[in-house]
């Protein structure tokens, strides 16, 4: 009775099991091309409805065994339907792929393929596309010149890596400060907008002297960078530099560009914690020999409490400092996680993140700028997106690097941090996602709508770099509309590599 109890329940689960795996087909491999192939539809999913029929109607012979009591049965029907698995589950879809597909490949999965361009081109937004004929022509005048004088004068002449290395050698000032990367932005100079290079001045604390790198030191008075610098990317001084438009420790502006807020809190290089609003005051920035004090005014970071807060804290950095320190109040603030890669991540772990941040000048004050995608790798029919994970990919800013497959991406949410008191928003920009739609019900109150966004930083939006990336690869196949040209690949793209010539610290040249 017992056995055939759960005999009875196996096959109906199994029953129901034939069912969902019939409708993953959509995600199926086996064809020219990813979803449901010719051999799916016409093999396999006949198959599961079968074997759905025959797992049913063994569950009902082992629910009658319970009256016929039959041993027999306890084997005979499992193998029945191992049998009939393997037979109509496997070897039958097999044979129509061998033998009816793979000599005939292009005429049985042609509307397959048809309908995988279709799903692959709105699963990553690339149906938006519009392509245009742009003749080329040899009848540039000076008229052109005059009416395209706003393009003439953003065209970028520096290439953000050997400018990472001028910005470090001109103005890091001092040795505890890092620029980790440059963003290319634009802001209205003098009444036009212009292309601009920036890179934000952060504390490192791995380049203090080694005898400077105590706990006080990186805990309470090395606690943030300062400051910026912001250089046209269209000018080259005689000297082959970059004219500053912000430059120096503290920030001067040639320009109307203005820094009130330089202070950095929360950025890229912020793998530490650090305690504000302590006795001891914060370094701020150099000043001559002497160097400029501060007090933190923000509301970032958590409060320390009573001695039993710190006694917590203590224990969760593994440093009894905390609890012996006389520089820590009740009144003090710590705070934990300043890196925003981490931050943002941590908020919402469901969305995928944009490799690259950039940084924006809001009003004097200095935000970063994160782009937050939805992705999945359930999207019917879709041909999926394979990141690179290896180094090579994380140091050329491959798009998604590390990050798992998917086959589905809308650029749904932007996040904004505040450099100074880290405060973290999500600005919802695609409504009509169902993704972050479901996101936003199951957690009311963590995205706010676009409209909300300060708009001296909407200003500064700008397409995101990974997403264009991933585009651009998923568009060098699915340009192509035309099943038989897919098929064959015959205008497969490429897409342009780059060349670079270098000088090194030796004085020799290199090519990447």
């Amino acid at each position: 009775f017992h056995l055939s109890l759960l005999m009875t329940a196996a096959f109906a689960l199994k029953s129901v099991g034939y069912w969902l795996q019939s409708l993953r087909l959509v995600y199926s491999p086996r064809g020219v091309v990813f979803g449901a192939s010719y051999t799916d539809i016409h093999a396999q999913l006949p198959a599961f409805k079968g074997l759905i029929v025959i797992a049913g109607l063994l569950a009902l012979v082992a629910l009658a065994n319970i009256r016929l009591r039959r041993t027999s049965l306890f084997w005979g029907l499992p193998a029945g339907l191992a049998v009939a698995s393997f037979l109509a589950g496997s070897i039958y879809p097999n044979l129509v792929q061998q033998l009816s597909v793979r000599p005939n490949e292009l005429t049985r999965e042609r509307q397959f393929i048809i309908k995988n361009i279709e799903f692959t081109r709105k699963a990553f937004g690339l149906e938006k596309i519009v392509e245009k004929e742009f003749a080329a022509l040899d009848t540039l005048t000076t008229r052109d010149m005059e009416d395209n004088r706003a393009t003439l004068e953003n065209i970028r002449v520096w290439d953000w890596r050997p400018l990472k290395r001028t910005y470090s050698q001109l103005q890091e000032i001092r040795p505890y400060y890092n620029f980790n990367d440059v963003d290319i932005d634009r802001y209205k100079v003098g009444g036009r907008l212009r292309q601009v290079m920036l890179s934000a001045r952060e504390m490192d604390h791995s380049q203090l002297p080694e005898q400077g790198k105590t706990w006080i030191n990186q805990a309470l008075k090395y606690t943030h960078g300062y400051g910026l610098v912001v250089s046209p990317a269209t000018e080259v001084s005689s000297e082959g530099l970059p004219y500053f438009w912000i430059k120096d420790i503290p920030p001067k502006s040639e320009t109307e560009l203005k820094v009130t807020r330089p202070e950095i809190y929360y950025g890229e290089s912020k793998d530490d914690y650090v305690f504000v609003k302590a006795r001891e005051k914060e370094f701020d920035y150099p000043l001559g020999d002497k160097n400029a004090e501060t007090i933190y005014e923000g509301k970032g970071g958590v409060p320390v409490g009573p001695l039993f807060n710190r006694l917590a804290f203590a224990l969760r950095f593994e440093n009894y400092n905390l609890i012996l320190s006389n520089y820590i109040t009740s009144d003090s603030r710590v705070m934990i996680y300043r890196n925003i890669h981490d931050q943002v991540r941590r908020i919402a772990p469901f969305l995928t993140y944009d490799s690259d941040p950039y940084l924006v000048i809001a009003d004097g004050r200095l935000v970063w700028v994160q782009d937050a995608y939805t992705t999945t790798n359930a999207y019917p029919y879709s041909e999926p997106f394979v990141p690179r994970n290896d180094e090579e990919a994380r140091q050329t800013r491959e798009p998604f690097w590390g990050q798992p497959a998917f086959n589905y991406v809308r650029n749904s949410v932007k996040v904004t941090i505040d450099a100074y008191d880290g405060t973290v928003s999500f600005y919802l920009f695609d409504s009509g996602d169902p993704m972050v739609r479901t996101y936003a019900a199951i957690f009311p109150g963590l995205f706010k709508p676009a409209s909300e966004m300060p708009q001296a930083v909407r200003e500064h939006l700008r397409y995101p770099e990974d997403l264009f990336g991933v585009q651009a690869r998923q568009y060098t196949s699915y340009h192509m509309l035309n099943p038989e040209v897919f098929y064959n690949k015959e205008d497969y793209w490429n897409i342009a590599e780059e060349s670079q010539t270098f000088a090194v610290g030796d004085g020799k040249r290199g090519t990447s």
